[in-house]
């Protein structure tokens, strides 16, 4: 009894309060520093008479120390055993790690220092960030930012196909794109789900009917001038014959020209 009841034979009107014990054991307390942080002295918040340690307090709900801001010691955020007004801002802690990333380069991406805008406690490494809506990121565009974005530059970037498929635009010779004028939005006939084998439907038929399995030298055999194709080198064994066939038709001529313009689908 004397170790609470001090006073020799006084036990009536004592104090019920925490703080009459334990208001050392409240100021020596550094881990957190009760004092500083100006925690009630009504221990019994925290504490409990079966275990003094360990006290189960909980972080203000506006700032959950979750995953990997759980378990740490109080002072590694509190430095200096500031505990009131400490900002809530990621930048607050994590400014060098913002400053010191590279893929991306955040600062010279411009991206905000509010970090949960892409990472969350439960994994830092690995920030979901979103592509703008524009240029979306999907199956071979999912890449190193810096793969694309070289010399740490992200904004301006234009967004063309050919920004960085220029050489593999020039070098592609079936069909040949330059020689052919082809587009440079290569969008129009490719995908980022596979590069080669374009989606490209040619202006006349050569995927299937007589023409099939045709190549692009085969018509366009003018090294001069790719665009333009040519009929009767194929079809000059049959020009009598062919000739007889028109006999009815107003304006026939035996030339490239002729021909494609009544028969565009290379039918009869």
């Amino acid at each position: 009894c004397a170790e609470c009841h001090t006073t020799p034979n006084v036990f009536a009107g004592l104090s019920l309060d925490c703080n009459t014990c334990h208001a050392d054991d409240y100021a020596a307390t550094t881990e957190p520093a009760h004092a500083a942080a100006s925690f009630a002295t009504n221990c019994t918040q925290c504490h409990d008479t079966r275990t003094w340690s360990r006290a189960q307090w909980s972080h203000p709900g506006s700032f959950a120390l979750t995953f990997g801001h759980a378990g740490r010691r109080c002072s590694e955020c509190h430095v200096g055993q500031a505990y009131a007004n400490t900002s809530t801002d990621c930048a607050s802690c994590h400014l060098d790690t913002y400053q010191q990333t590279a893929n991306p380069n955040h600062a010279i991406a411009g991206f905000p220092t509010d970090c949960n805008g892409c990472h969350d406690t439960a994994r830092w490494s690995g920030g979901t960030i979103v592509h703008p809506g524009t240029f979306p990121l999907t199956n071979a565009h999912q890449r190193a930012c810096t793969a694309c974005h070289t010399g740490g530059v992200y904004s301006g970037l234009n967004p063309a196909c050919a920004t960085c498929h220029l050489t593999a635009y020039q070098q592609t010779t079936n069909p040949p794109h330059v020689s052919f004028g082809l587009s440079q939005q290569c969008e129009q006939c490719h995908g980022t789900t596979t590069w080669g084998g374009g989606n490209w439907t040619h202006h006349f038929p050569i995927n299937n009917g007589r023409h099939a399995g045709f190549q692009c030298f085969d018509c366009h055999d003018n090294a001069a001038n790719r665009q333009a194709y040519s009929c009767i080198n194929c079809h000059e064994h049959n020009q009598s014959v062919t000739n007889g066939h028109h006999q009815q038709v107003s304006g026939y001529t035996w030339t490239t020209a002729g021909c494609y313009q009544c028969h565009p689908n290379g039918r009869n």
